[in-house]
């Protein structure tokens, strides 16, 4: 069964700063699963503890989730509080290129 799985296994590695949609698998009592959203973000990736797991801020809260569950977003313009996080972590010269 591992086996199986690791052919299956794609690896996406995130830098700090990136921006991911973070996989929605908790639902909400009262509300059909099918009916909400899947993804939630934009969020942006603070930390990087190991290749397979990664802090992510998403708006207000940290949340820790594993490679499997993120998405690379591509925004033309990123909300404003991803732009500061973003400038917070360091990344003030990829965020102007990106502008740009």
């Amino acid at each position: 069964m591992k086996r199986d799985h690791d052919v299956r296994l794609c690896q996406n590695p995130y830098r700090v700063g990136d921006l991911v949609y973070v996989l929605n698998v908790s639902g909400k009592k009262g509300k059909a699963q099918k009916l909400l959203p899947q993804w939630t973000g934009p969020g942006v990736v603070v930390k990087k503890f190991t290749d397979f797991l990664y802090q992510v801020r998403l708006r207000g809260k940290r949340v820790n989730v594993n490679h499997d569950r993120l998405k690379s977003c591509k925004l033309d313009k990123p909300p404003a509080w991803v732009v500061r996080e973003r400038e917070s972590c360091g990344l003030a010269e990829e965020v102007q290129n990106e502008q740009i």
